[in-house]
């Protein structure tokens, strides 16, 4: 049975570590570390609100399973808008959808002591004065950085 989370999860997932970006990587045999980080582009949410699209909700079922297994590790969630967002609304927009993904994720069954969330704006954006779409669409998204690793799990 555990054999068919690990399944799902391997063809889910891309880590990033360092300059990484984009590998795909095996739960069964991955080790993780502090600082991690895994950035998706997989949780979309509707214009201008934190109301997620159903895809999303599939891609975060499948997030929270592997946070169960890996019940060891504590993950800040981070959320990441691109630069044509007016700046009244970003941090109010990226700290929702933060939320929202922390809540989601504690409603699946994750301990919510194992979560922190973040909004940050366009403060970190990948590519800095992006022009065209595909730009600004890496720009928006969603981070899961490992904080600490508990070893008594």
């Amino acid at each position: 049975m555990e054999l068919k989370y690990f399944t799902v999860l391997t063809v889910s997932f891309l880590l990033v570590c360092s300059t990484s970006f984009g590998q795909d990587f095996s739960i069964m045999d991955s080790s993780f570390s502090v600082n991690d980080k895994l950035i998706t582009r997989n949780i979309i949410f509707h214009f201008a609100s934190d109301s997620l699209f159903e895809e999303s909700r599939n891609y975060l079922d499948t997030f929270a399973m592997f946070l169960i297994v890996h019940d060891s590790l504590n993950i800040e969630i981070g959320f990441h808008c691109d630069e044509r967002i007016p700046e009244n609304m970003s941090y109010h927009i990226t700290y929702r959808r933060a939320r929202r993904i922390n809540d989601y994720l504690i409603s699946n069954g994750v301990n919510s002591s194992r979560l922190i969330f973040k909004g940050f704006e366009d403060s970190r954006p990948v590519i800095k004065g992006a022009k065209t779409e595909d730009e600004h669409q890496l720009n928006r998204r969603a981070e899961f950085i490992i904080t600490s690793i508990n070893s008594n799990n």
